[in-house]
């Protein structure tokens, strides 16, 4: 075919947030290559995209209405970014074509609508980026190319794993300021049990932004109990309790360190305040989550750690999301990775906690290609085979009755 001229050439809109651009700007390069520089690619942070002395906000708005395909660089950061959200509307409203690229924790089955209507894919998932290469090159009625996506591949996990440490240092800074604006020294592991209520001052603007973090994250459900009148002004009462996210980011070793900076004291792991170093803490709070309907539970034997609870937990809640998944096939398979990855996460906890825990449970061999299959969910019955006779094993050797 023909070389276009740089005016023929069709568009590529990636849209993306500051903190991602390397995702997009790598994405740009390697889609420019790969379409021999027959296709438009614009990107926000590349200067060839926008010139400097340009007038910004003109030159996407033009961009936007010449685009032919929309690609959205996606994660839970970005979805709170409002010219994300901006871009995307505009390419929406004019019925372009849009694929949302996920990373760092976001899956295409959790995207909130209508971007959960416009077929997403993983961004670590080259089979799914290979067929987003067909479709662009039909749309731009060229021959689908070749891509090698290992640089790709390596800028989307470096920046999960960046995205992750902000994130972990956000929510630590966003703990240790509630929990001076409360004066709750254990707010941190209070929050885990929940059902505590604290008072806000209307004037403590930071207290209530360290909140809303929270509550963005998915860490904290909140309930509004009532106006409060306290020595230093007026106030809000809340009933303030630690979703299951809340609970897991204990099992990642990096945030009672962070969390400790942020407070400017040491605070205990979830190891520590299981073998008694914080055992008031844990006596007084419940620290195990009970799930709403489950029976009571039985009484905690003083040798057992926090993290078999845990476990056990974890795959009582797997067993029940598997045999669910088994009777009534649902199109979302979200619900069954998240079960499965948060098994993963509690096992390896469970497995650091004693030297001998992974030879108690049958050793550690052929688990990783286990939670490779559950993390892609590419192939579902294999994985939903490999999930099952985990859990029947880890059942078996935790001897845990499961009906």
């Amino acid at each position: 075919m023909a070389r276009r001229t740089p005016s023929d050439r069709p568009l590529i809109f990636i849209s993306h947030f500051s903190a991602e651009q390397e995702i997009a700007l790598k994405l740009q390069e390697l889609l420019d290559q790969a379409f021999l520089g027959q296709v438009n690619i614009f990107v926000s942070s590349d200067d060839r995209s926008i010139r400097m002395g340009a007038d910004f906000n003109g030159t996407i708005q033009d961009a936007l209405k010449a685009t032919r395909y929309g690609l959205l660089i996606l994660s839970p950061a970005a979805l709170r970014r409002p010219w994300v959200n901006i871009e995307f509307g505009a390419l929406w409203v004019q019925n372009k074509p849009v694929t949302p690229i996920c990373h760092s924790g976001l899956s295409p089955a959790q995207l909130p609508p209508p971007y959960v209507n416009h077929n997403g894919l993983s961004a670590t998932d080259v089979r799914a980026l290979n067929k987003l290469v067909t479709n662009l090159a039909q749309d731009v009625e060229m021959r689908a190319p070749t891509v090698d996506w290992q640089p790709f591949l390596d800028v989307v996990q470096a920046a999960e794993q960046g995205a992750r440490h902000r994130d972990l240092d956000t929510v630590a800074v966003a703990v240790a300021t509630l929990t001076r604006a409360c004066s709750q020294p254990e707010f941190p592991q209070q929050l885990r049990a929940g059902g505590h209520q604290y008072t806000l001052g209307d004037h403590e603007q930071g207290a209530h932004a360290a909140l809303a973090v929270l509550r963005d994250h998915g860490l904290v459900e909140q309930r509004f109990q009532h106006r409060t009148q306290g020595p230093s002004g007026p106030g809000k009462t809340y009933e303030l309790s630690g979703t299951a996210a809340y609970d897991e980011l204990w099992l990642d070793p990096a945030f009672p360190g962070l969390l400790g900076q942020a407070l400017g004291r040491p605070v205990p792991t979830l190891l520590e305040v299981s073998s008694g170093d914080a055992g008031q803490v844990r006596e007084d709070h419940h620290l195990e989550r009970v799930r709403p309907g489950a029976p009571a539970a039985t009484a905690q034997r003083p040798d057992e750690p926090e993290t078999l609870r845990l476990l056990e937990a974890a795959v009582r809640d797997a067993w029940e999301a598997l045999s669910h998944y088994r009777s009534n096939p649902p199109v979302n398979t979200a619900p069954l990775r998240r079960q499965g990855q948060t098994l993963r996460e509690r096992l390896h906890a469970a497995e650091e906690a004693s030297p001998g825990f992974t030879a108690a449970i049958g050793g550690s061999a052929g688990r990783e290609q286990m939670w490779s299959d559950l993390a892609r969910m590419n192939d579902v019955q294999p994985a939903v085979e490999r999930l099952g006779q985990l859990i029947e094993d880890l059942r078996a050797r935790l001897r845990l009755p499961l009906n």
